[in-house]
């Protein structure tokens, strides 16, 4: 039996990405201004980021693999029409693959934000322009790369072993 896969591109996933970040940005929200009620009496305000960004990480871990190993989609892929499925077999992924995915796109997201926004006071003007000039192109080579695929897989896709494909509901 050969089955038909449509693979979805770079702008559903882009857009279906924006969606998730807000919908974690505004949970954020909500649980950083339940801390500032609940320390406001703490005059740390490292104390409070630091719980900031547990809670951000927490959330996010949470959201991207609960989600994508029960369901096989997060918000914004759902209203995408995306799932995400096992590269080889197109069953739900597992929850290592799900891990792994997330781990994966985190490092990649998070090396090239850290080299992008590297502050200046602490290199020559030189090497910040260097690794702002790396960033790009690393960005560049990610797109091109699923682009030039032909099952559309990202990095973090190739090394979890999954694929997005487009879901079209039953009629």
């Amino acid at each position: 039996m050969d089955i038909k896969v449509n693979y979805v591109g770079i702008t559903r996933r882009a857009i279906a990405y924006v969606i998730d970040h807000f919908i974690i940005r505004g949970i954020l929200l909500i649980f950083f201004c339940f801390i500032k009620m609940t320390f406001d009496h703490v005059k740390s305000e490292l104390l409070i980021i630091c719980i900031y960004v547990c809670l951000f990480f927490l959330i996010s871990v949470v959201f991207e693999v609960f989600m994508i190993r029960r369901l096989n989609y997060t918000p914004g892929q759902f209203l995408c029409l995306i799932r995400i499925k096992d590269a080889n077999t197109l069953k739900n992924v597992t929850l290592v693959q799900a891990i792994i995915r997330y781990v994966s796109f985190e490092a990649i997201r998070s090396s090239i934000f850290i080299t992008s926004r590297f502050p200046v006071k602490y290199a020559s003007e030189w090497w910040f322009q260097s690794l702002s000039i790396l960033s790009i192109m690393v960005i560049i080579l990610i797109f091109i790369s699923a682009m030039l695929d032909r099952r559309k897989q990202f990095f973090h896709d190739k090394i979890a072993g999954t694929v997005a494909i487009n879901y079209k509901p039953s009629s």
